[in-house]
Formats: structure tokens, C-alpha cells, sequence
């Protein structure tokens, strides 16, 4: 990290978290599809739970 605020500075210090959640995404899609759920009800429960 450096002490510039900028743009990229910040895209390049938040893309460990990003990669994170891309994880966590994948994997609750997953869940989801395999317990039937509708995509309504994914985005809804996403919110909730990950706002």
C-alpha cells in the first residue's frame, strides 16, 4: 500500500478481497442450484446475508 488515493491504487489493494468473494460466490451458487432454489430467492438471500 502506498499513500497515493487514486483509482488503480485503490483496485490493486482491494483485488486480494475481491478474489476472496469470488470464492465464496461460486461455491454458494453451488448450494443453491443444487437445493433448487430459485435465482429470485439467491439474489434476495445474498443481499441479506452479504449486505
Amino acid at each position: 500500500m502506498n499513500d497515493k488515493l487514486d483509482a488503480k491504487t485503490g483496485i490493486t489493494d482491494t483485488l486480494p478481497t475481491v478474489f476472496g468473494y469470488i470464492g465464496i460466490g461460486l461455491a454458494f451458487g453451488i448450494v443453491s442450484k443444487t437445493a433448487g432454489l430459485k435465482a429470485w430467492e439467491v439474489l434476495l438471500m445474498s443481499l441479506i446475508a452479504y449486505g
